[in-house]
C-alpha cells in the first residue's frame, strides 16, 4: 500500500522541530587571488559583508575609505550576479561593521551609514543594496544600513544579536526555506550527506534515488525527476550538478572538498611560504612548463598528473568545471600542444 507522504508529515509534526533553523557558516578568503573562486560557491542564502568602521569613520583616511567601498561595491555587486533569481532580486544581506570599541559613538554609526547610503543607493550595486538589512532599532533612534559590532563582547552586543535576528529572519522568509519538496527528495538528500564519495556518477544516483522512492511523478519519470531535484539542490548550493553536455553524467556531492584543494593547486601564490611538496615537485619534473605557468598563466595538462596526483579519473571532471566557471580556456600553441 502506497504512504501517504502528506499523513507522515502531519504526525510528525514537532513545534520544536519546525521552529528549527540549522545553518552553515562559510567564510569567504578576502585574498584578492581567491576572488576567481568564490562564485562557484555564491548560492541561495544570507550573506554578511563585513568592513572595518574605522576606514568609514568621519575624519579617516580618505585612500582607506575609497578603499573599502570598492570592496564592499565589488561584494554587493557578486553577491547579486550570482544569487539573482527570475524576478531580479538576490541574496538577503547583512553590512557588519567591526571595530566599534574604536568607533563607538551612535553619531559615528549615522555618518557612516549617511556614508554607504549615498554611494550604493547611486551605484552598480543599486539593486543588492535593495537586499540589504537594517538595524531599524540602533542606538540613538536613527536605523542603520549596518550593523556596529564589537566581536570582543559576543552576544552581549546588541547590535550582534540583533545582527543574528536579521539573519534568522531573511533565512525563514528566503525560498529556500519555504519551498516545499516531497519528502523523497529529503530522503535523498540524508542518504548523500552519508556518502563519502566526493564524486559520483548520474547512474549511481538514480540507483540512490530509486531508493529512496522517486520518482515521486509519474507523469515526469526517474530520469527528468532526478534531474530537477539535482538542480534543486545545487541551487541551494547543497551539491553541484550542471546540464552542460560535459558535465550531465557526474554529480559532486562534496564541492568545497573537491574543487578548493584542486583549484587552488594551480591558482594561488606560489612562491615563498605557499609552496608545497607538490609544486616543487612538479617544478623538477616539468621545469619549462612549470616557468610558462607562473610567467604567462598558461597550464600545460602535464603538470596536472602531479599537482592532481591525488584526484585520479577525476582529473578531467576537474577540468571542465575550470572552464565552465571561467577559471580556464583551452589554447592552443603555435606547436599543436593544447594548454589550458
Amino acid at each position: 500500500q502506497k504512504m501517504n507522504q502528506d499523513l507522515v508529515v502531519e504526525l510528525l509534526r514537532d513545534e520544536e522541530t519546525l521552529e528549527q533553523i540549522v545553518f552553515e557558516a562559510w567564510d569567504f578568503g578576502g585574498q584578492d587571488i581567491f576572488y576567481s573562486l568564490h562564485h562557484l560557491f555564491l548560492a541561495q542564502g544570507v550573506y554578511g559583508v563585513l568592513f572595518n568602521m574605522e576606514w568609514l569613520a568621519p575624519g579617516g583616511d580618505e585612500g582607506k575609505r575609497e578603499g573599502a567601498l570598492s570592496f564592499l561595491d565589488f561584494w554587493l555587486n557578486s553577491i547579486y550576479l550570482h544569487t539573482q533569481d527570475k524576478k531580479g532580486e538576490c541574496a538577503p544581506i547583512l553590512l557588519i561593521g567591526t571595530h566599534k570599541d574604536k568607533v563607538g559613538e551612535a553619531e559615528q554609526h549615522a555618518e557612516i551609514s549617511r556614508v554607504l547610503g549615498e554611494r550604493f543607493g547611486k551605484s552598480m550595486a543599486l539593486t543588492a543594496w535593495r537586499s540589504v538589512e537594517t538595524y531599524a532599532d540602533a542606538p540613538g533612534g536613527v536605523p542603520l544600513c549596518f550593523f556596529p559590532v564589537d566581536n570582543t563582547r559576543g552576544q552581549s552586543d546588541a547590535a550582534i544579536a540583533a545582527a543574528l535576528r536579521a539573519v534568522e529572519g531573511a533565512a525563514r522568509r528566503s525560498d529556500a526555506i519555504q519551498h516545499e519538496v516531497p519528502l523523497a527528495w529529503l530522503g535523498f538528500y540524508d542518504r548523500i550527506k552519508e556518502d563519502t564519495r566526493v564524486c559520483v556518477g548520474l547512474g549511481d544516483v538514480k540507483l540512490i534515488a530509486r531508493e529512496c522512492g522517486l520518482p515521486v511523478s509519474k507523469r515526469l519519470g526517474l530520469d527528468a525527476e532526478v534531474r530537477g531535484m539535482l538542480s534543486f539542490f545545487n541551487k541551494l548550493g547543497k551539491l553541484m550538478y550542471h546540464e552542460d553536455p560535459s558535465l550531465c553524467d557526474v554529480v559532486v556531492l562534496r564541492p568545497v572538498e573537491m574543487l578548493i584543494p584542486a583549484f587552488t593547486a594551480v591558482i594561488r601564490e606560489h612562491k615563498g611560504l605557499h609552496q608545497t611538496a607538490e609544486t616543487m615537485a612538479v617544478a623538477r619534473a616539468h621545469p619549462s612548463e612549470w616557468r610558462r605557468l607562473m610567467d604567462e598563466g598558461v597550464l600545460d595538462t602535464r603538470l596536472l598528473e602531479v599537482l592532481w596526483k591525488d584526484f585520479g579519473g577525476l582529473r578531467g571532471v576537474l577540468l571542465q568545471l575550470m572552464h565552465k566557471f571561467g577559471l580556464s580556456v583551452p589554447v592552443v600553441d603555435g606547436r599543436g600542444a593544447s594548454h589550458r
